[in-house]
């Protein structure tokens, strides 16, 4: 049986460590299979790539920004107040209108690395751009739980429970609509005017609808049980258990050594 042939892979990651740190596991595994990995991050997180001997391209039009530094970038941020505000600005300024920055890089850096996939946290927002610019295949990995929208659940974020009877399976309905006309109307519609620009057609549901349908294939943390059950479940998601960082499992290799001759049968 042959060997499989050595493939070129990019990494990228939005600038927040749960973003970051389950995608770290995976590129040192492919690494190690002999693949050529590469990285385009944050300058926050350049050193450690290069210590884990992968090399990287640093955000160039994209805007330096991580979770820590929010409000020194966007000084207006405060003026949002309480926890929905916060989140709707948050989701156009950090995520949504840095899309565009990031694929203009990365269509950069591809003239140089001519990548045949691109790995990415789900909420990297420039995946489904590269995606359609490049015609490139997209893994998105799920460093959080499910969010696509589902006909058997409330909307993603509110903190419910699946509905037991018809009348709460209408109360979802209607909270689903209001999610997605209503709530999240204004983050919706700036998100498809970015996908617009670059020939993707408007989202069906709601942004985090969007980064789901828009991959090739989604790596989800952990078991299917973690999950409340979806009749309409996206079949590009697989679940592939816990998203260990690189740094975890070389601890674990290493109490295994110390310890496992230990072990009596």
């Amino acid at each position: 049986m042959q060997s499989q042939q050595p493939k070129k892979i990019l990494f990228a990651n939005m600038a927040a460590d749960g973003h970051f740190n389950p995608l770290t596991g995976i590129a040192a595994w492919l690494r190690d299979q002999g693949h050529d990995v590469r990285w385009y991050t944050s300058k926050f997180y350049e050193d450690k790539i290069v210590r884990m001997n992968i090399p990287t391209y640093r955000y160039k039009r994209a805007l330096e920004v991580n979770m820590e530094t929010m409000d020194q970038v966007f000084p207006d941020r405060e003026d949002n107040q309480g926890k929905l505000a916060k989140l709707k600005y948050d989701m156009k300024n950090f995520f949504i209108l840095r899309g565009p920055e990031f694929a203009e890089d990365i269509k950069e850096i591809y003239e140089e690395f001519a990548f045949d996939v691109l790995v990415a946290d789900i909420l990297f927002t420039g995946a489904p751009l590269v995606r359609e610019a490049l015609k490139v295949p997209t893994v998105a990995i799920g460093v959080c739980p499910l969010m696509e929208s589902s006909r058997d659940l409330p909307p993603t974020g509110m903190g419910m429970v699946p509905a037991g009877n018809i009348f709460g399976k209408l109360q979802h309905r209607i909270l689903r609509w209001m999610a997605e006309h209503l709530i999240f109307k204004e983050v919706n519609q700036c998100m498809n005017e970015v996908y617009g620009r670059y020939g993707l057609p408007p989202v069906k549901g709601i942004l985090f609808d969007g980064w789901m349908q828009r991959c090739d294939l989604l790596l989800q943390s952990g078991v299917p049980g973690f999950e409340f059950h979806r009749s309409d479940l996206n079949p590009n998601v697989r679940f592939v258990g816990a998203l260990l960082p690189d740094h975890m499992k070389k601890s674990a290799r290493l109490n295994w050594r110390l310890n496992g001759s230990n072990i009596k049968k």
